[in-house]
């Protein structure tokens, strides 16, 4: 899932939960939006399309960089957010790019090969040698972005990369059904969440009940 911040969730063919492997990978569309809104004046809230990245070339020596953040070495189970890849860590981006006089086509595209490679670097790390993976299902605004789907696909030459869209299932209503079954699991004293994914130490009903 590429919302603003990248997850994953790795589902071994006939998994019990123990075996369900979830963790966010770093930045989703947090940085790419963040970037197109500074560069663009405030007149751009994202990249529609990754066709600003498309116009450009990623700097290679700053992803790299980027790539060395501490983050990407932590070991799941483990979450990030804004206090990490926030809009003050893309004014940080920005001020670096400058510095190695990169065009803003250059920047978008930095920004955007730093989510596609934060995303097929965590699966090398942490999912493949745990798992074999054939498919990797993009849901979420990420899966708009045309030019990062790309970069994925190149990144994960191993596995199939498509969108749930293609699998018949839209995607704007995945997080509807996703709290559908959630909250029907709690209505039902069903355990709705899972430790080998969050770190929790036992399965629990989580949720409330809010009558009108």
């Amino acid at each position: 899932n590429i919302g603003g911040i990248g997850n994953c969730t790795a589902l071994p063919a006939g998994a019990d939960p123990s075996d369900v492997l979830a963790f966010d990978t770093g930045p989703g569309n947090m940085v790419i939006d963040a970037v197109a809104y500074i560069l663009s004046g405030g007149r751009l809230l994202y990249d529609d399309g990754g066709n600003w990245a498309a116009q450009g070339k990623p700097d290679r020596v700053l992803l790299d960089e980027m790539l060395g953040h501490s983050y990407f070495g932590t070991p799941p189970p483990k979450s990030t957010g804004r206090e990490l890849f926030g809009h003050s860590y893309a004014v940080s981006f920005l001020e670096q790019a400058k510095l190695r006089k990169l065009s803003d086509e250059d920047a978008m595209a930095t920004a955007t090969a730093f989510t596609a490679h934060s995303i097929a670097d965590s699966y090398e790390n942490y999912v493949f040698p745990r798992h074999g993976i054939d498919e990797v299902i993009v849901t979420g605004g990420g899966a708009r972005n045309k030019t990062l789907l790309s970069m994925l696909g190149e990144l994960l030459p191993g596995q199939k990369v498509m969108t749930s869209r293609t699998l018949g299932f839209d995607d704007d209503a995945k997080e509807a059904v996703i709290f559908a079954l959630l909250g029907n699991d709690f209505m039902l004293g069903v355990p709705n969440n899972l430790p080998a994914a969050t770190g929790a130490f036992r399965p629990t009903v989580m949720g409330k009940l809010a009558l009108p």
